[in-house]
């Protein structure tokens, strides 16, 4: 055992002795000894605080270092934010523990407590800022504040919604005292959506009207992320688009994501490229962030999508104008997202293009990503594609990220398989379907195709090959469905994308991410793995040509 460790063991025997003098000796020796263990830290600022009720300031500061290093070692020492938070209410700073509180929350072996501290500093913020005594300004801002916090922490969602709707209500409430019932009114609607039948709801209230931006496509026609396959895991694509949600669209107010990134030294647009086999769930993430943005916000995100054939056109100067009119309505919509798929097409490889119109056409898309960031505009720009290495070298380094879209591994398939047989009414799903055999057989498959083998599977129940009227969909319907979903494969195969992939990675200096590639699709490339043996992934996929996509060559023909 080491000197820290044997230090910090004998404060802790102290304590329960009833010494608290030698246990805080014992965990200062510990931290001394070695300050990268966060329990010591933890230890000595709780026996400071049960040492004496009435603490000074100085006193306080020190306690409050100790738990701020804990929880930098270990953000998971939900005990050390739970006392934080207890330290935050005796410097006199509720809005503050309210933040500690719920990192407390759920994790924390004092549950109790810090439910009830949780719901007492509330209700006393809440119940300052309804009675209008302080500033308009200084109230509502308090309660944006608190109901981001709410919105981004990892409460239950029946306990986050049921106090995000405290906080509009009392919002709405402050909003009527300084005479705005516009915004009043509108924190209502979002109150409803929350909490339909809660208390201060009016028995008539208007329905919200969306907001007309012009983009493509209503918003509340979009996904949101719980109908993303494996959003929570630790280590996914789709996971790591969602704290870049949370990170530049988290919060509705563009002025304040712009400060707050100031801070940072970070500009308000972020430049993404997804690249990925097809089907892998490219565009249906960046939709996802539209219809996340409503589910949260209440309002809509604009979605512009940048079509090839929407803008090439005839004429000299003509494309550059509808292109330049494009960025123009995304800028005009801040906060928004510009999606450009198969941005190969559009930011071609000019090394690659014979015609001098069609080389200045890609410089001049050059012109236009940079000017998003000139303007420092609230914007997500993604770009997709499924052949990176047609991408123009220029363009894929004006982008922030290039993040690889891995083929969903098994428990992210078993999510898929929920998510799609979801929709299918109960009565017509028959209790022998088993998603985690479905998610084994479905190896190298990707979420487009596993959605395409559900709707074949129901496709086939409703035409009646798979019983009369009174059949439901059985696991054997689906397992055919998948077999074949994989006979029927007609792309590139994976072993050419991903050789392709990797080569144009390191081209632009991205040998790690080309590594990375590597270990994200590994298992779905060795030719004696045992899917393949057992016949989960047909053998065709190992030998078969790739199939060349010549829509792009055709229009540069025709």
């Amino acid at each position: 055992m080491s000197e820290s460790s044997e230090a910090y063991e004998e404060g802790l025997e102290a304590l329960d002795s009833g010494d608290p003098v030698l246990a805080m000796q014992s965990f200062t020796e510990a931290i001394i000894e070695d300050g990268s263990a966060w329990e010591p830290y933890y230890a000595r600022a709780y026996v400071f605080m049960q040492d004496a009720e009435d603490l000074d300031e100085e006193v306080l500061e020190l306690v409050a270092a100790d738990l701020d290093r804990a929880l930098e070692i270990n953000g998971a020492a939900s005990d050390a934010a739970a006392l934080r938070a207890e330290v935050a209410l005796r410097q006199g700073e509720p809005e503050e523990a309210v933040r500690y509180l719920l990192m407390a929350f759920g994790r924390s072996t004092q549950q109790t407590e810090v439910r009830r501290r949780l719901a007492e500093t509330l209700h006393g913020l809440l119940g300052d800022v309804e009675s209008g005594r302080g500033t308009e300004e200084a109230d509502t801002g308090l309660c944006d504040r608190l109901d981001r916090m709410l919105e981004v922490s990892t409460l239950p969602a029946v306990v986050r919604d049921g106090l995000r709707a405290e906080v509009l209500a009392a919002r709405s409430h402050r909003w009527q005292l300084a005479g705005d019932s516009a915004r009043s009114l509108a924190d209502l609607q979002l109150l409803a959506g929350l909490v339909p039948d809660h208390p201060r709801l009016p028995a008539t209230l208007p329905a919200a009207r969306p907001r007309d931006t012009g983009a493509v496509g209503p918003a509340s026609q979009e996904p949101a992320f719980d109908t993303v396959g494996g959003i929570d895991g630790a280590d996914s694509f789709s996971s790591e688009l969602r704290k870049i949600f949370d990170v530049y669209l988290g919060d509705p107010d563009v002025g304040e994501t712009r400060r707050r990134l100031a801070e940072f030294g970070q500009p308000a647009t972020r430049s993404l490229l997804l690249f990925g086999p097809s089907g892998c769930g490219k565009t249906y993430v960046v939709r996802a962030f539209a219809g996340e943005y409503r589910r949260r916000h209440g309002r809509e995100l604009p979605l512009f999508r940048l079509r090839m054939e929407e803008i090439y056109g005839k004429y000299v100067g003509e494309s550059e104008s509808r292109l330049a009119e494009a960025f123009d309505r995304a800028l005009n919509a801040q906060p928004s997202l510009l999606f450009c798929d198969e941005i190969d097409g559009l930011g071609m490889n000019r090394e690659s293009i014979s015609q001098d119109f069609r080389q200045e056409f890609a410089g001049h898309f050059l012109q236009q990503v940079d000017r998003l960031k000139e303007q420092n505009a609230a914007l997500l720009f993604f770009g997709c594609t499924n052949r990176l290495w047609s991408v123009d070298l220029a363009l894929l380094r004006r982008f922030d990220r290039v993040i690889p879209v891995e083929l969903p591994n098994e428990s992210t398939r078993v999510e898929i398989f929920r998510i799609h047989l979801a929709r299918v009414a109960q009565r017509l799903c028959s209790p022998d379907i088993d998603v985690a055999a479905l998610a084994r057989h479905s190896h190298g498959l990707t979420p487009g195709d596993i959605q395409k083998s559900v709707s074949r599977a129901v496709d086939n129940l409703l035409v009646g090959s798979d019983g009369g009227a009174d059949a439901v969909l059985g696991q054997e319907a689906l397992m055919r469905a998948l077999d074949e979903e994989k006979k029927g494969q007609g792309r590139m195969h994976l072993q050419q994308w991903v050789r392709e992939s990797r080569a144009a990675l390191t081209r632009i200096g991205q040998d790690t991410m080309a590594t990375d590639l590597d270990r994200r699709y590994g298992p779905y490339l060795d030719p004696l793995s045992a899917e393949r043996q057992n016949g989960v992934v047909p053998l065709d996929a190992w030998t078969e040509e790739p199939s060349l996509d010549l829509s792009f060559l055709r229009q540069l023909g025709g």
